[in-house]
């Protein structure tokens, strides 16, 4: 995958072919009436940067077992130079735990945008 990620689509069709993609994806979900779309893989700082621009947030899964290996691959040097607006720790808890976290957030997200618009 980060072959295929990054050595040839990011390098030989420029470092914006996965944005540019995610972003017309985006706005064909939209057009269909969806209103909230989540991008579950950012890696680099331009794709945070857009999800940014479209009104989102970066949100990290942290796993403290797993952010202990070294970070070998520029994919995974990158993303640690992103800051998440929103950090969900997954210590080995079980999927379906998990699954609670990141809906729990995702309700914390949304209760805070609407008060937010309230206000506006």
């Amino acid at each position: 995958m980060r072959l295929w990620g990054t050595e040839y689509r990011r390098n030989y069709s420029g470092e914006d072919y996965w944005i540019l993609r995610a972003h017309e994806r985006a706005e064909a979900l939209h057009r269909k009436g969806y209103r909230r779309v989540a991008i579950t893989d950012v890696r680099f700082r331009n794709e945070a940067a857009l999800v940014k621009a479209l009104g989102g947030e970066v949100w990290r899964i942290q796993r403290p077992s797993a952010d202990a290996q070294p970070a070998l691959h520029q994919s995974e040097r990158e993303v640690d130079a992103i800051e998440p607006d929103r950090v969900i720790n997954n210590c080995g808890h079980t999927t379906a735990a998990l699954a609670y976290d990141v809906l729990l957030a995702y309700h914390q997200a949304t209760a805070l945008h609407h008060q937010l618009k309230r206000r506006a």
